[in-house]
C-alpha cells in the first residue's frame, strides 16, 4: 500500500502485505489465530503509520495522509529514528497514549485528549487540548 489510509482485516494466508509510503493502515484480524496484518515472513512494513489491533507503531518517516485518531485504549509508538509528519490542516487526536521516541514535527496539530510520553523532546508540532505531557 502506498499514501492513503486502509481499514481492514487480514484473511488471505498466502497473501504479502507490504506498507511502503505516506500510509495509515488500522488492521483487525479476521479471528483469534491471525494476526492482524499477517505472519512476519509476508509483511513488510517499510514506511507508514499501522495499528495492528490496538497497537500502532510509526515505520519510517511518514507524513500522515489525512486525519487520524488513536483511540481509547490503544497507543501509538513512535520509535527512535522514526519522524511523523503532520501537514498543514491534519489532526492527530490522542484519545489515549502516544509513546515518542523519535520525532514529530509538521504544521498540523496533534489533539491531545489522552497521554503522551515525549522521551526524546522530539515533537515540534503544535499540542492542542487538556491532555498529559510527560
Amino acid at each position: 500500500m502506498g499514501n492513503g489510509v486502509a481499514i481492514g482485516s487480514w484473511s488471505g494466508y498466502n497473501s504479502k502485505i507490504t506498507v511502503d509510503g505516506d500510509a495509515a493502515v488500522f488492521a483487525k484480524a479476521s479471528s483469534s489465530s491471525f494476526q492482524p496484518i499477517g505472519p512476519e515472513n509476508k509483511t513488510s512494513l517499510n514506511k507508514g503509520v499501522v495499528f495492528q489491533g490496538t497497537t500502532g507503531t510509526v515505520y519510517g518517516s511518514p507524513t500522515l495522509p489525512g486525519d487520524a485518531e488513536i483511540p481509547s485504549g490503544a497507543i501509538l509508538t513512535v520509535p527512535d529514528g522514526s519522524t511523523l509528519t503532520l501537514p498543514n490542516g491534519i489532526t492527530l487526536t490522542n484519545k489515549e497514549l502516544l509513546e515518542n521516541y523519535g520525532k514529530i514535527i509538521g504544521a498540523g496539530a496533534i489533539q491531545n485528549n489522552g497521554v503522551i510520553n515525549d522521551y526524546s523532546a522530539g515533537i515540534s508540532a503544535t499540542v492542542n487540548g487538556g491532555g498529559i505531557i510527560i
